[in-house]
């Protein structure tokens, strides 16, 4: 008796030691071999609308990942002669709420495929990837590129549009002219290599090996009926806002790290592009809005709506002081290292956007009708020897789902 639960006794430390092992080589291989994805690969999401709240979509849209865990198809063989563009940034870029075949890097694909515009290109093949999501900052650009562009193949160009997310970060934070600890640069990454791992069952790395492992076999379709209704909610919280604040912190240190950051992300960006292109964020650039428009607004919040209740938001013009701010820092990141800059003109209009930063099917399509033609010029005229140039206009007048 005494020997056999000695044996059991041996047998049940000699498992744990060997989960112990195991454990810890799973953590290491975690933290120096294992690869990001944006989305989990395969990501695939159906939404049927709410036509109440985003009456100006099409009622149904498809959201769906690759094997990389990037929204698109996947990519053509390293040996293709392809043209390869990777639209990158937040949310204006990832364009949730659109279909797969109506965001407007599917839409500039779409140009850029065209059998006349393949020969200009003396392609094959024109392969547009969407590198965007919600939240997304230049640090997590910048964390994600030297992983996640390397598997692409040769990169033709990659373009940059992030201005909504910077400035939707300042006031959920307040607008302090000292800036706090920023967000971790994965915080908005499915499946990255910096996890805090426990030792609870559901928070080790054997576990999060095993929801992978389901997530890729299962390969699980997620249907989402009256999507949109969260912003709703949110809408509610700022029509119903205590306070409505008009002015904002000093924005030095605020500018100054975006740039700093901005222009990291382009460093990285071209040892593994040919170009790379900032674009400048349209938004709901108009004084006045009637209530009709102010009340499909939502963003402006101190504190973040998707986790909690906010009560306290910016007013209208404080947000398109700090777009205008944060444009002009994108203008001069672009000057400072060369590269190119459009920046797509988008009335402000219910047809257009659906709140103060996120475009409608038919505002994603004059973005794509703006930057498809603008791509297809900067490279001919990259080809025929004239340089580069920069489409920095001013604007004329005074982004997350």
């Amino acid at each position: 008796m005494t020997t056999a639960l000695l044996a059991t006794g041996w047998t049940f430390v000699t498992l744990l030691l060997l989960g112990g092992f195991l454990e810890s080589g799973i953590r290491l291989w975690f933290k120096r071999h294992a690869h990001i994805y944006i989305w989990p690969p395969h990501f695939h999401v159906e939404m049927d609308m709410d036509r109440k709240i985003l009456p100006n979509l099409t009622p149904h849209a498809r959201f769906q990942a690759n094997s990389l865990g990037v929204r698109g198809d996947e990519p053509p063989p390293r040996g293709a002669n392809a043209f390869r563009i990777l639209a990158c940034g937040g949310s204006g870029v990832e364009c949730f709420a659109l279909d797969q075949m109506e965001n407007w890097p599917s839409l500039v694909g779409a140009y850029l495929g065209r059998s006349e515009n393949r020969a200009l290109l003396g392609v094959d093949q024109v392969y547009v990837a969407n590198l965007g999501k919600s939240g997304f900052t230049p640090d997590a650009l910048c964390y994600l590129f030297p992983d996640v562009l390397p598997r692409f193949g040769p990169i033709d160009v990659v373009t940059i549009m992030l201005a909504a997310s910077a400035v939707a970060y300042w006031m959920r934070v307040g607008t302090p002219s000292e800036l706090p600890p920023p967000d971790a640069a994965w915080l908005d990454i499915a499946c990255h290599s910096n996890h805090e791992w426990g030792w609870k069952p559901k928070g080790t790395a054997l576990a999060e090996v095993a929801r992978r492992l389901r997530h890729r076999v299962r390969r699980k379709v997620e249907v989402r009926t009256g999507a949109g209704a969260h912003l709703a909610k949110a809408r509610a919280m700022r029509s119903n806002g205590r306070e409505l604040r008009d002015t904002y912190g000093d924005p030095t240190r605020w500018l100054e790290q975006y740039e700093t950051s901005l222009t990291h992300a382009v460093v990285i960006a071209r040892e593994y592009a040919q170009r790379v292109v900032l674009i400048r964020q349209p938004w709901f650039d108009k004084p006045n809005p009637t209530p009709g428009e102010a009340a499909m607004f939502w963003h402006g919040s101190v504190g973040d709506p998707y986790v909690g209740f906010c009560d306290t938001f910016y007013t209208h013009r404080v947000i398109c002081a700090l777009m205008e701010l944060i444009d002009g820092a994108t203008v001069r990141v672009g000057e400072r290292t060369g590269a190119d800059v459009l920046q797509p003109h988008i009335d402000a209009s219910v047809m257009n956007f659906y709140d103060h930063f996120h475009v409608t099917t038919h505002g994603s399509r004059l973005m794509g009708d703006y930057i498809g033609p603008r791509l297809l010029e900067l490279e001919m005229r990259s080809r025929r020897g004239s340089g580069a140039s920069q489409d920095v206009r001013g604007r004329t007048s005074p982004e997350n789902w």
